[in-house]
């Protein structure tokens, strides 16, 4: 809803949203709601004020068994087939440790989770003079977050009904609450000159910046709950609760400034400068300069292109440089191939306050004066150095449109270093008797390219309007061009002049053929079981008779070869826009041509850790004398020398999805006019319709990596829109 009343204008709106969770027993609910107010006011021809305000409110009722980690989690690799849900007299089915997963969704408690996330901005624009005008904004940031998970102990029946035990992750009742508050607080305060003279045209920017994060978790857990059904922290008979808390604080504060010219409207240049401060880093490292720059020529003004004008009209060519600086610093852990060197840790006061060595707390397991003894362990070590990654970006582009601007399109070609990457320091001598501390050790460099086509028209006596926008990029292998950390060039590490994303592994060969020829390879560094008809073979690369991976290092892998990298190459997207009469359709679609993927999981692999990793149906396609055809070798429970890395299983996770497909329809104007109406729209929207891929239905072409990650869902939504 929207309106006013002289210089002042309002804009508000609510939303709401429901989502049910897939699985039935989980009865999962998620809510949403969404409220939102804007007020703008022209005070006086000097002087605007703005305020904008909304609200995210969620709730998540979910079992608790997420809190143990059981119940959903098991549906991909642990229930078994020929188990059935429920026995016949209406108990859930199942016993012991790892039991029926839907009796745990059903039974174990519940996980609900209360969340508000309140954003308000309050803003102040004044023009004192002509060409000059001063922005002041001031954000303010409140979540909020309840959460609380009971766990309740339930039984376990046999088939006749019989009693048998308590399910035991669930015992004794407990319940476990977090309350978080984080609140968030910006300044920005910037002004802007703008002017032009003659065939120059000047604009210029200053401005000031200032951040502030305060975040306190409180936590409890209670066990022995007097009612289990009515869990409340409060109503135990626990002896030993537990209490934690996390109390964290960052602050961020910069200038920037930004000088663009243009002459003739056919030279343009542009100046950024920013310097930023984070008290994340200490005193001597904690600022840092970040300057970018960028020039363009507009050919299509040139005198010389003036013939040109109706088929090229505008041509403009690009070139830039830029450094942008990252302060979040990674969880620190051992590093592979796979990491995220620039994916930000969850906050705690070890990646808050990175370079304070702090000191960790605890209870020993042995009494001191009849009381559980107090433990303060030696703090780790602490680089001096840490300081700002820096991203450096070089991109060279041109734009271009013809035919009266009915094609028109752009193209890029970038170059991106990053330095400074904080990873683990350089091994050490292990007398140093402490893990060596993270510091700025790394750079990666990555190139590529990116261009996009538009063509738009009218048809049919311009009753029919149409949109074609085809996009496609590609970036090259991440290659890591500084390292210290690895003087062996171990392939399970970054390693200086290699990718990121390599996938080491053997070359299949196909099965053995006889126990016989299975025998005769020493395959024992890999498995220690007695190899056999059905197994992979494995090709013997070194010649020395061994199937075995070496020392896992660059210079002796062993009999193990580079065999792919996961780093997506050529990514696509395609849109598709109509409107005829008072129809309208709209679609997008999106890929990826190349990828490489290497399952290692239990979806992937029969019985992969032991009988309880319950297979797949696409394993069933395995290796028996009457089936050497097979592309699963024969099984075997923790059939690890089968579930090497290999270029037989390196699979390709090339796809092209229908993200979206809309048909909408527009009534006339003589009807709506008759209900006081500008417009009402009617819409069918679908969302993941289609996919087109080699890789079995039960990997998700955009979640393939991260098996646990939620599953994205195909849908058909139905909306009316009305404007009044």
């Amino acid at each position: 809803m929207s309106g006013g009343e002289g210089k002042t204008t309002f804009l508000t709106s609510l939303g709401y949203y429901r989502q049910d969770g897939l699985e039935k027993s989980a009865n999962q609910v998620y809510q949403r709601y969404t409220p939102t107010l804007k007020v703008n006011s022209n005070v006086a021809k000097w002087l605007t004020v703005g305020l904008n305000m909304s609200m995210t409110h969620t709730d998540n009722n979910q079992p608790a068994a997420t809190r143990i980690n059981q119940g959903g989690a098991w549906l991909y690799s642990n229930i078994p087939p020929v188990m059935p849900v429920y026995n016949p007299d209406g108990n859930f089915a199942g016993q012991g440790n790892y039991t029926n997963p839907l009796a745990v969704n059903a039974l174990s408690g519940r996980d609900i989770d209360s969340q508000n996330d309140f954003w308000t901005t309050g803003r102040v624009i004044i023009k004192p003079v002509d060409h000059l005008s001063i922005n002041v904004d001031y954000t303010w940031n409140a979540l909020n977050d309840n959460r609380k998970a009971s766990l309740i102990p339930f039984n376990e029946y046999g088939v006749n009904g019989t009693f048998l035990d308590i399910y035991p992750w669930t015992n004794p009742s407990q319940v476990i609450e977090n309350k978080t508050n984080n609140n968030y607080n910006a300044l920005n305060a910037f002004a802007t000159y703008e002017n032009k003279f003659g065939k120059h045209y000047l604009k210029a920017l200053v401005g000031y910046n200032q951040e502030y994060q305060h975040y306190i978790l409180g936590s409890t857990l209670v066990k022995n709950l007097i009612d289990p059904t009515l869990p409340a922290s409060g109503v135990n008979n626990d002896s030993k609760p537990q209490v934690g808390s996390v109390e964290t604080e960052y602050a961020l504060v910069g200038s920037f400034s930004r000088l663009n010219y243009i002459y003739d409207n056919k030279y343009l240049v542009e100046i950024n400068a920013r310097y930023d401060g984070t008290s994340r880093f200490q005193p001597n490292s904690r600022y840092s300069f970040s300057p970018s720059a960028s020039v363009g020529w507009n050919v299509s003004e040139e005198k010389f292109m003036e013939g040109l004008k109706g088929t090229l009209s505008q041509l403009k060519l690009r070139a830039s440089y830029g450094q942008l600086p990252n302060q979040l610093v990674p969880g620190v852990g051992s590093t592979n191939q796979m990491l995220n060197m620039l994916a930000p840790s969850i906050a705690s006061s070890g990646n808050q306050y990175p370079y304070i060595a702090v000191q960790q707390t605890g209870l020993v397991n042995y009494l001191m004066n009849g009381q559980q003894g107090i433990m303060v362990a030696a703090p780790a070590l602490i680089s001096s150095s840490f300081t700002w990654e820096k991203v450096q970006t070089k991109n060279f582009g041109l734009d271009y449109s013809l035919f009266n601007d009915k094609l028109n399109g752009s193209f890029d070609y970038f170059i991106t270093n990053i330095k400074d990457i904080l990873v683990p320091g350089q091994q050490l001598p292990s007398t140093l008797g402490a893990p060596v501390p993270p510091s700025n050790a790394a750079n990666v460099r990555s190139q590529g390219w990116e261009f996009s086509l538009n063509w738009r028209d009218k048809m049919f006596d311009d009753q029919l309007n149409y949109s074609v926008t085809l996009g496609l990029s590609n970036t090259s292998n991440t290659r890591v061009t500084k390292y210290n950390g690895n003087p062996t060039n171990n392939i399970n590490d970054f390693i200086q002049g290699q990718d990121l994303g390599n996938i080491y592994g053997y070359v299949n060969e196909g099965f053995y053929k006889t126990d016989a020829e299975a025998a005769a390879v020493d395959n024992s560094a890999l498995a220690g079981y007695k190899w056999l008809a059905g197994d992979i073979k494995y090709k013997d690369l070194n010649g020395d008779g061994k199937i075995n991976y070496g020392d896992n290092t660059l210079s002796n892998m062993g009999d193990k070869k580079l065999i792919g990298n996961t780093t997506p190459h050529y990514k696509f997207g395609f849109n598709l826009n109509l409107s005829y009469k008072n129809f309208d359709f709209a679609t997008f679609i999106q890929g990826v041509l190349k990828q490489d993927f290497y399952p290692n999981e239990y979806v992937f692999y029969a019985f992969r850790d032991d009988e309880y990793s319950i297979p797949s149906q696409m394993t069933t396609n395995y290796w028996t004398p009457t089936n050497t055809n097979a592309y699963y070798p024969r099984i075997r429970f923790a059939g690890g020398g089968n579930e090497q890395s290999q270029d037989k299983y390196i699979l390709n996770a090339a796809y092209a999805r229908v993200k979206q497909l809309t048909l909408g329809y527009t009534l006339p104007s003589a009807l709506t006019k008759n209900i006081k109406l500008q417009k009402i729209r009617v819409y069918v929207t679908g969302a993941n319709l289609f996919t087109i891929t080699s890789l079995n239905k039960s990997y998700d072409l955009e979640t393939a990596a991260n098996f646990g990650t939620y599953p994205l869902n195909k849908s058909l939504s139905f909306g009316l829109q009305a404007t009044f």
